[in-house]
């Protein structure tokens, strides 16, 4: 296979898919991936992934509107000067310069679009002119392109739904957020004499947003030694005034860390938190990346019942995935059957990007 090119507008340390897919194709076939900068360092990658950084991504609109423009501009640009047979988008927000190339440049290249997120057309309406823009280019070429996939088989429907698109079964596929094999560092069962150790991984939490403050409130009355350990990017008030000790309860909050450096993290923790109000289509139908992240560290995952996307992986069985209602949470009698079930021993979580990016390489070369 000759240069695959790969478009993710924003920056790749904040997507793991993306991430693991780059690990998967070292080795296989030489990439030229095209992003932007954020604020978490740059992963690296062997000599034959190459990632070109176009651009800063913060909250300064003229630097960001500079990023649009230098993003979409250079990997035009690279379209044109290589002429690859092969590329590959993921979101809307990194579809023009493909969008171009397939429909006035080569019409014979093989476009594959992955979408980490569900976006509703009330969700593009309100989106930044961009975005929309981005959008309304895409729908031109969703009947040309060799793939579209979703994480999960709700998001794909509603967007075959929302987009006027038959089902094609070799064309649309799910491909869902997995950790790499070779990531996980399996965490030890919780000694009740010990401290319960709770950890939330992700952008941010806010309070229109989150679960934060009705599972703070019920711990914080708990006579058991509990510790929150909260990993966020993006750090505000609300979720500073929960910062410390109050009882037996100490919550911390932490800058986020590299991926690489993450497995490490979640072994030293006992459940993982999902704590997404879920009040979107999208947040509604998600089972997101950190769900597979902390079942291959061997953590129990508590979610809010909300999210029916993730209702299809609850267990009883350790490491348990565990559905709350976060108005009516009753954790003591959670605790309580926690200690009884962590000394059945873990069963194994096997959820591999490896096996899913196995089938996706396998399409590509076909």
């Amino acid at each position: 296979m000759k240069r695959l090119f790969i478009f993710h507008f924003r920056p790749l340390e904040q997507y793991p898919p993306i991430l693991n897919l780059l690990w998967f194709l070292e080795g296989k076939v030489s990439v030229n991936c095209f992003s932007t900068k954020g604020r978490l360092k740059s992963e690296r990658f062997k000599n034959d992934i190459n990632v070109f950084r176009f651009g800063l991504l913060n909250s300064n609109k003229l630097v960001l509107w500079l990023t649009y423009l230098y993003f979409n501009v250079s990997s035009l640009v690279a379209l044109i000067v290589y002429r690859p047979k092969r590329v590959i988008y993921i979101e809307s927000l990194s579809s023009f310069p493909a969008v171009i190339y397939k429909r006035f440049i080569n019409k014979k290249a093989d476009v594959f679009i992955h979408y980490h997120e569900y976006t509703s057309p009330e969700e593009y309406e309100s989106a930044s002119f961009v975005e929309k823009f981005c959008h309304k280019g895409e729908k031109m070429i969703y009947n040309e392109v060799a793939w579209i996939s979703h994480t999960n088989s709700s998001r794909m429907q509603k967007f075959l739904l929302d987009e006027n698109l038959q089902y094609d079964k070799k064309r649309q596929q799910v491909m869902p957020n997995y950790p790499s094999r070779s990531w996980a560092v399996q965490c030890e069962s919780w000694n009740p004499k010990e401290t319960l150790k709770l950890i939330y991984v992700g952008y941010s939490l806010t309070e229109e947003g989150s679960y934060l403050k009705e599972l703070y409130d019920e711990l914080k009355e708990l006579s058991i030694s509990i510790e929150i350990n909260i990993y966020c990017i993006e750090q505000n008030s609300f979720m500073k005034q929960f910062e410390g000790q109050k009882g037996k309860l100490q919550l911390n909050l932490h800058p986020a860390i590299n991926y690489c450096d993450l497995p490490t993290e979640l072994s030293k923790h006992h459940v993982g938190l999902i704590l997404y109000r879920a009040t979107t289509t999208n947040y509604i139908y998600n089972a997101p990346n950190k769900l597979f992240e902390y079942l291959s560290c061997g953590l129990d995952v508590w979610f809010p019942k909300e999210m029916k996307g993730i209702s299809s992986y609850e267990s009883s069985k350790c490491p348990k995935v565990i559905k709350l209602d976060f108005n009516d949470l009753g954790l003591t009698r959670l605790i309580s059957d926690k200690v009884e079930n962590d000394s059945q021993g873990k069963e194994k979580q096997e959820y591999f990007a490896e096996e899913i990016y196995e089938k996706f390489f396998e399409f590509i070369n076909s």
